[in-house]
């Protein structure tokens, strides 16, 4: 396999969307999550797995 195509596959994978992503659009993807305030789980490429609890924080964008 040339290396032009083993970098355009999608090896991220989110248990929340239940979807895959390629590695350079995971994080704007988890961003996604984020700025909706939703808890996201990511598996990424090489196995590691992690969980955010953005339902739980602050937003960010409040105006007094």
């Amino acid at each position: 396999m040339e290396p032009e195509q083993r970098m355009a596959r999608k090896t991220c994978y989110c248990s929340t969307c239940k979807k895959w992503y390629h590695p350079m659009g995971i994080a704007r993807h988890r961003a996604m999550h984020r700025d909706k305030r939703e808890d996201c789980t990511i598996r990424f490429t090489r196995g590691d797995t992690y969980t955010w609890k953005y339902s739980a924080s602050e937003p960010t964008d409040a105006k007094p």
